[in-house]
């Protein structure tokens, strides 16, 4: 866990490997740009879950034809 808090218009990096909890107050905005996979442990440290690219089309066809919603074909140029 990280000993500060990000504020209005901060700008943070993570490297690879880092374990943090998000946190977001009300009303919080962002933008995530991600490289590579993200990883999530329980408290015991185990792997739970792996998103990666594949992950998140999945997870967006999934939503699309759950909720007879067209699939927006420019995201896949």
């Amino acid at each position: 866990e990280y000993d500060w808090v990000a504020g209005p218009g901060s700008f943070v990096h993570e490297s690879p490997g880092v374990i943090h909890t998000l946190s977001a107050g009300p009303g919080m905005k962002t933008f995530f740009a991600i490289n590579g996979t993200l990883e999530y442990f329980d408290d015991q440290d185990q792997l739970t879950q792996i998103q990666d690219v594949f992950w998140a089309i999945n997870c967006y066809l999934s939503h699309c034809s759950r909720h007879g919603l067209p699939i927006n074909e420019a995201l896949f140029m």
